[in-house]
C-alpha cells in the first residue's frame, strides 16, 4: 500500500481511505480509550486530571476538539474532576460555550457535581461566554437546567444579558427576557 510519510505505492484512492479513517473521530477516540485502559492496567496511579502540555486537562482538550466519545468516557472515568481549572483560568464547562459544543454542554450538565456558576479569569460563567458567542441552544439549555445564576456579574460588572445586548445577540436577548418573564 505504500508509506504514510512519503510517496505512496499503489492505489491513491486506498491511501485516501486510510487517511480519512485515521482522522475519523470515533475510530481515533476508541483507540485513545484503549490506550488509556492499557495504561490504567499498568499504572494504578495515573492522574487523568493533570494539566497537559496544552495547559488543559484531558477532558478540556476532548471538549475543545469535539471528541464526544472521549468526553463520554472521561465523564464515566472514576476520579475525573469536571470542575478543575486549567492554567488559563477556565474549567471544562467554559470550553462548551461555543455553538458547536452544544452536545458537550448537555453531557456536562448531566453531572450533579458540576459547578455551573464557575467563573473564568475574567469572572465570566459559561452563560456569559455562550451569550457573547451567540450560542442560542446553549443559553436556553443553561437556563432550563435551573442551576445557572443569570444575575452573576463578571469583573467588568456585566451580566450575561448585558453581554448579549452589547454583542447585539438579539435572539439571545429575547430568550433571556422570555425566561425572566415566565419565572
Amino acid at each position: 500500500m505504500g508509506n504514510i510519510m512519503g510517496k505512496t505505492e499503489g492505489n491513491d484512492e486506498d491511501m485516501n481511505d486510510v487517511r480519512i479513517k485515521m482522522y475519523d473521530n470515533e475510530i481515533l477516540d476508541s483507540e485513545i480509550i484503549k490506550n488509556i485502559e492499557n495504561i490504567k492496567k499498568k499504572h494504578t496511579n495515573i492522574d487523568i486530571n493533570c494539566i497537559n502540555s496544552n495547559h488543559y486537562t484531558y477532558l478540556m482538550d476532548a471538549i475543545r476538539y469535539n471528541r464526544i466519545e472521549l468526553v463520554k468516557y472521561l465523564l464515566t472515568y472514576s476520579g475525573t474532576k469536571v470542575n478543575q481549572m486549567a492554567d488559563c483560568g477556565a474549567a471544562a464547562l467554559h470550553m462548551c460555550s461555543d455553538k458547536n459544543q452544544y452536545p458537550m454542554l448537555c453531557l456536562l450538565l448531566t453531572r450533579e457535581d458540576l459547578k455551573v456558576n464557575v467563573r473564568d479569569c475574567y469572572g465570566q460563567t459559561v452563560l456569559h461566554r455562550a451569550c457573547s458567542l451567540g450560542n442560542e441552544e446553549g443559553v436556553l439549555e443553561l437556563l432550563l437546567d435551573g442551576r445557572i445564576d443569570p444575575l452573576i456579574r463578571n469583573k467588568s460588572g456585566n451580566t450575561a444579558l448585558d453581554i448579549a445586548t452589547e454583542c447585539k445577540k438579539n435572539k439571545i436577548v429575547d430568550i433571556m427576557k422570555k425566561f425572566f418573564i415566565s419565572e
